[in-house]
């Protein structure tokens, strides 16, 4: 995909089976209700990758390895760890209002700031 891709507000959407591999601007799956892995997300977003507000996601385990700008996964209320979170963010890594995730382990190279609750 050439810009960006979104699937906002997917009720239904469980996983991302079938999205693209990568995405040359922002990739927006936050506020699925049902979303529970992230398996199927792009290996690269030369953007903005948010899979924040999604209540069923208990892991990063899926994510892209490079995301050029932010990361936002912040309020995923069954996130438990950020094992799978991409190996590179360019700017900075949300993971704020989680509150099952104890630990920073797993977030890899981080060019801005790291917003959370942990401390």
């Amino acid at each position: 995909v050439g810009r960006e891709f979104s699937c906002c507000n997917c009720q239904n959407l469980e996983s991302l089976k079938g999205a693209p591999e990568k995405v040359g601007g922002m990739f927006r799956c936050p506020y699925c209700i049902k979303l529970k892995t992230l398996k199927g997300a792009p290996k690269k977003v030369n953007g903005d990758f948010n899979c924040a507000n999604c209540p069923e996601l208990e892991s990063l385990e899926g994510a892209p390895d490079y995301v050029k700008w932010y990361f936002y996964c912040e309020n995923c209320t069954k996130l438990k760890t950020l094992k799978g979170a991409p190996e590179y963010v360019g700017a900075d890594f949300y993971c704020s209002d989680c509150p099952n995730l104890h630990s920073l382990d797993g977030i890899g190279e981080v060019g801005g700031e790291i917003f959370s609750d942990i401390k």
